[in-house]
């Protein structure tokens, strides 16, 4: 009895090897990317200081709003809000490891390696975001369970909260990070200069929205709502005004990719 082999489809192995390549290449430029952000000390050191700023706000704030509220003002919230409302600031803790993925390798010169080592300029750019992105996912959530946390504890009945909303704060406070971080690495990429990125960083997400309403102007005023740091208020508390989830979302997703578009062109075109 004869039996009979069946040719593999001409191209087949060599579409499949090809395919295996780009992965194996992706997974690679990711992990280096993952090595050198966790290896050096200054991203250990400023999670840990953003999570000590955390806990410490949380706790100051749950404790005034106990105080507050034993005294007779309707200072009553969830947990989760406290939580939220000083990660708005202590967030620049991690904002600043962002900034360091970029600025950090330009100014010892360890850039040079990276781009020998990834050749492709945008795999090397969208490596580092999904590891900075996952970081991020990770860090916002532990920081809203854990400022919530103190902040229930200091504010006793000041502070109830359901699961619905600490929920929507996790999600919203991950998502919300996640995105501003690549947009803050996409501007280190341009800019190459730390403190450059830093005074970036700092108008745009904080100064902006409240110099903007000073000149008087409606399109000024309207602007300044679409500016990064109220699309994330928006995500992470739900609200309404001025515009919903879903519209901050989209904003924010848009300041991320306009960001790693001037970050890609900088990298593309621009001498090392």
């Amino acid at each position: 009895m004869s039996s009979t082999r069946t040719a593999p489809a001409p191209g087949r192995l060599p579409a499949m090897t090809s395919e295996r390549g780009r992965a194996h290449r992706w997974g690679s430029a990711i992990a280096f990317e993952w090595t050198k952000l966790t290896g050096v000390r200054s991203t250990l050191w400023l999670v840990l200081a953003g999570t000590l700023l955390t806990l410490g706000g949380t706790l100051l704030i749950g404790a005034s709003a106990r105080a507050s509220g034993e005294n007779g003002f309707a200072t009553a919230a969830p947990a989760p809000l406290f939580a939220v409302q000083t990660i708005s600031f202590t967030q620049v803790a991690v904002l600043l490891v962002a900034v360091f993925a970029f600025t950090a390798e330009y100014s010892n010169g360890s850039i040079r390696t990276t781009l020998l080592s990834v050749p492709g300029r945008g795999r090397v750019l969208i490596a580092k975001s999904v590891v900075l992105a996952a970081m991020s996912v990770v860090i916002g959530s532990a920081l809203v369970l854990l400022g919530t946390l103190a902040a229930s504890a200091a504010a006793a009945e000041y502070g109830t909260f359901t699961g619905a909303q600490l929920g929507h704060a996790v999600l919203g406070t991950a998502v919300s990070l996640a995105l501003t971080s690549v947009f803050v690495l996409g501007v280190a990429a341009a800019l190459r200069s730390t403190a450059g990125t830093i005074l970036t960083m700092f108008v745009v997400l904080y100064a902006l929205s409240s110099v903007l309403p000073i000149f008087g102007q409606g399109w000024l005023t309207d602007l300044g709502a679409y500016l990064p740091g109220t699309a994330a208020g928006v995500l992470v508390t739900d609200a309404a005004d001025p515009y919903g989830s879903a519209t901050a979302l989209a904003v924010l997703a848009g300041w991320a990719g306009a960001g790693l578009g001037v970050g890609y062109l900088a990298l593309r075109y621009r001498d090392v």
